[in-house]
């Protein structure tokens, strides 16, 4: 048996913290000779950020802070985000994939590479939703599921392909305004 040191990723949660957190922790791991490959999930270092504010009134927890994550490309409004595994950037999630579907939060502003976009799990209003949804106004009572076919879109019925994601993204509440409740990502 020979011994290999791999980095494994560690996860910082702490309540009413605004920052992003990237962390990495040593384990040792037992491998049989000749040694294996690690694998790029044992690999990655996982941008996790923080979240929800104080309890309100009848115990319920507050609004989620908005994080500020640095775009690793183009990003608009409205576009449901992902944080990249490999450098902790925010890129545009979409269900054509399970590595792609992996949904942090909606970008409330656009930018280009490289520069800050603030993402919120809360709720997220856009003037105008035509290229994130196809239409140019939500269906207030509608839920809506991240778009196989468009980078940060969401779509009105969820995948029914094999190898695309469902993931729930939340309901319209109004025309412009989509309450966020992200759920996990199923892989058909």
């Amino acid at each position: 048996m020979s011994h290999s040191v791999v980095q494994k990723p560690a996860i910082i949660i702490r309540r009413n913290v605004t920052r992003v957190a990237v962390a990495a922790v040593t384990r040792r791991v037992t491998v049989a000779a000749p040694a294996r490959s690690v694998t790029a999930h044992e690999q990655v270092a996982r941008t996790v950020v923080t979240h929800r504010g104080p309890p309100g009134r009848n115990g319920v927890d507050g609004e989620t802070t908005p994080v500020e994550i640095v775009s690793h490309e183009t990003i608009v409004a409205g576009q449901a985000i992902r944080v990249r595994t490999t450098t902790g950037k925010g890129s545009p999630a979409q269900a054509n994939a399970i590595s792609t579907a992996d949904v942090f939060g909606f970008a409330t502003n656009s930018v280009d590479a490289d520069n800050t976009i603030v993402v919120t799990r809360d709720r997220v209003t856009v003037e105008d939703w035509t290229d994130i949804a196809g239409t140019e106004f939500l269906t207030p009572g509608q839920l809506y599921f991240l778009s196989t076919s468009v980078a940060g879109g969401i779509q009105t019925t969820p995948p029914t392909t094999a190898g695309h994601v469902v993931c729930a993204l939340g309901e319209a509440v109004s025309p412009t305004t989509l309450a966020v409740q992200v759920g996990i990502p199923i892989l058909l």
